[in-house]
């Protein structure tokens, strides 16, 4: 699973990205919340709900073609993070993926 697109933003380093879009950052960060699911801090980049609807759709394919495997699925923290607010409703502000962490979900 790929990681979100930041689009035109992408291969900027971290600071870069957040003094050149400190306003939009800003301005996403005091929306509420289904309303930061939808919003992009760069036009051509992918909101949160766009990420988890691409990542969603892949998992449901591989879940179906998977039954009774166990499967191992490996992507970025900012993928997890958004399925797992997109599936449960969760607010995104207190999600948080660490490198290196992990997710276990059980699909029954």
């Amino acid at each position: 699973l790929r990681e979100a697109s930041y689009g035109s933003a992408e291969g900027m380093k971290r600071e870069e990205y957040r003094l050149k879009y400190a306003n939009e950052l800003a301005r996403i960060h005091n929306l509420p919340f289904h309303k930061r699911m939808t919003s992009k801090v760069i036009p051509d980049g992918e909101s949160t709900e766009e990420v988890a609807t691409r990542a969603l759709c892949f998992l449901k394919n591989l879940v179906s073609e998977g039954k009774e495997k166990k499967l191992l699925i490996v992507c970025h923290g900012g993928v997890i993070r958004s399925v797992l607010v997109s599936l449960f409703k969760l607010n995104d502000r207190r999600i948080s993926i660490q490198n290196t962490g992990y997710a276990v979900l059980e699909y029954y």
